[in-house]
This record gives structure tokens, sequence and C-alpha cells, in this order.
């Protein structure tokens, strides 16, 4: 994969020779930097361990994989299987008829909690990234928590940079 997109890269580098205009070097810069890190799976499991401690803060209920560290490598991620089911699975959504609201509120949550309180947060949240794990509640209510996973694409911001977005919201 990284020869792939040092080729790409390359290709680029030419089209900005051609044309000054369409210089994305910059982004393909960031983009290989940020592939080497998601194929290092130390730096997801450091990753991975920073947010589940901002978000066991945070009193929300969502779930994010504890990490087994002596079984983990350069190569190698292990931590606890999560249950669940992908959230644009429209199908399995309708069978737990559970309040999407609340679910997308808490998932929302999750992520401010992680970049306004924590200073990082997944770069990657797509929708194979976030799972859903439905359960009932003391009170038999229908309910769901969102399962957050792949940490390889961490983002970590500055105070300042915090203090920046919370004033442009």
């Amino acid at each position: 994969m990284l020869e792939d997109l040092y080729n790409i890269s390359r290709t680029l580098r030419f089209v900005a020779w051609l044309d000054g205009d369409f210089d994305f070097s910059p982004l393909m810069d960031e983009w290989i930097g940020e592939t080497r890190k998601e194929l290092d799976f130390v730096n997801e499991a450091r990753n991975m361990v920073d947010v589940k401690a901002v978000l066991d803060k945070s009193g929300l209920d969502v779930i994010v994989p504890t990490l087994f560290p002596e079984y983990t490598s350069k190569k190698t991620l292990v931590m606890t299987y999560c249950e669940g089911f992908k959230i644009i699975d429209r199908e399995k959504l309708n069978a737990c008829d559970m309040d999407r609201e609340e679910l997308m509120e808490v998932t929302c949550r999750a992520f401010a909690f992680q970049i306004f309180v924590g200073g990082l947060f997944n770069g990657d949240p797509h929708p194979g990234n976030i799972l859903i794990q439905p359960y009932v509640d003391s009170q038999g209510r229908n309910k769901a928590r969102p399962v957050l996973l792949d940490w390889g694409l961490t983002k970590r911001l500055k105070p300042s940079m915090r203090l920046g977005f919370a004033k442009f919201l």
C-alpha cells in the first residue's frame, strides 16, 4: 500500500510541475504519514488506550475495546471482542426498536468529549468503525450503545487548537 501511495505521490508531483494550481503534495504527504501510523498496531494500541481512558471519564454509555498489551506488537493488535452490528444496518436498527436520536446524541457527545476534553479523536469515523450494541436496560427498555473501533488514525490536538475549535463552534 505504501508503494502505491508513493507512486500516486510521484504522479501528483508531476501534475503539479505541469500546472502549479494542482499541487496536492501537502495532502499526499499527510496521507502517507497517516497511513504509516495506521499500519502500526503499537501506535493504534496507544491511541486506543488513551481514548478509552478519556471516554471512561465521560460517563457516556459508549464502548472502546480493552487492549491486551501483552499480545500486541507492531503487526498484531489483540483486544476484547465487542458484539454489535454496523451503524448503517437498517434492518438490524429497525429490529432493535430503540431511540435512534438518543444513540446519535451519545455518539456525537463521545466524539465531542474526545476532541474538547481529551484533545484526541478518531480521524477515520466511517460506518465500519462504529458498531451498535443493543441491550435492554433495567426498566425493560430497548437501548443501544456505540462501540468505537479502529484507532490507527487518531489525531491529537494541542490545547490552542482545542480552544480554537471550541470558539469556532
